[in-house]
């Protein structure tokens, strides 16, 4: 069970396979949540990528109103893997890892989707180690370019939340790349990266990393009253890179830009996906 709806293991005897069904909560009886569940059907249906959950079907229960949907089966997922490995998954498993959400989100922003809800419990994982990115309740399609993207502030579990998203600011695909380094950083050593237990802790905690926001950024947060009595600039300035640089470095040069191209405080300067795929910490896998 979670925020959004019930899933159960299911077998389809037609198919003879297990297959997993997500029951939408207060869909058959609320307009907005039923709105919800409608367009992450659509958008489920509108994917078709190795990487991306797969829909089998979806329907309507016509004596409950119930709203079901019928995926793929996978026999795992990220937060189980952090639960085992306290210290950090194994080498080769946080490359593919990686690799594979990167190639999922890859395919999403080039659809002109941004996913808004990266995280542990929302990335399934096959028994054969295949990624499967799964939870498209948050997701929505990108505006054409020049449009502002009329989206709410509140995505993303805060731990994985974009500074951008953080102070309020307009934001992008960029919030998904943002999100990848911070599991990029949990899957090399174990631990969140940026805990916060609210949304002034989150901020302070990225401040308190970085040193310091981006100006446009920093205007934005001056002028949230959520954000009023949160310490935006460090009594000691520094490049913004050099305290993940230091945190990071046990785990190799390649790791260290690769995350620091994902967590680039500026969503402007941030990575996009398939600069993240052409990254040299993944010269292994492309050989």
């Amino acid at each position: 069970e979670h925020s959004y709806g019930h899933v159960w293991l299911c077998r389809d005897r037609e198919r003879e396979c297990l297959v997993a069904i997500k029951k939408f909560k207060d869909a058959n009886k609320d307009s907005q949540a039923y709105h919800l569940a409608m367009r992450e059907i659509k958008l489920l249906r509108a994917t078709s990528h190795e990487h991306v959950v797969s829909v089998i079907e979806a329907f309507r229960s016509q004596s409950s109103g119930n709203v079901y949907l019928v995926m793929e089966y996978a026999e795992s997922c990220l937060n189980l893997e952090l639960k085992k490995h306290r210290t950090g998954l194994p080498t080769a498993d946080v490359m593919r890892i990686t690799w594979q959400l990167a190639s999922a989100l890859q395919y999403l922003h080039s659809r002109k989707i941004v996913h808004r809800d990266l995280k542990p419990a929302n990335i399934l994982l096959t028994a054969a180690g295949d990624l499967k990115l799964c939870d498209f309740g948050f997701a929505r399609d990108l505006p054409p370019a020049g449009q502002q993207a009329d989206m709410s502030s509140y995505v993303t579990t805060r731990w994985y939340r974009a500074p951008e998203v953080v102070v309020g600011a307009e934001y992008g695909a960029a919030v998904d790349i943002w999100a990848l380094g911070c599991l990029f950083a949990e899957l090399l050593n174990g631990q969140p990266l940026f805990p916060g237990s609210s949304n002034m802790d989150q901020l302070a905690l990225i401040v308190n990393c970085f040193g310091h926001l981006p100006n446009r950024l920093l205007a934005k947060a001056l002028t949230n009253p959520q954000l009023v009595g949160v310490q935006l600039r460090t009594s000691n300035p520094r490049n913004w890179a050099v305290a993940l640089q230091q945190r990071f470095a046990p785990y190799g040069e390649n790791a260290v830009t690769l995350l620091l191209s994902c967590l680039n405080p500026d969503p402007l300067k941030r990575a996009a996906a398939e600069e993240v795929l052409r990254a040299p910490y993944f010269e292994p896998i492309r050989q």
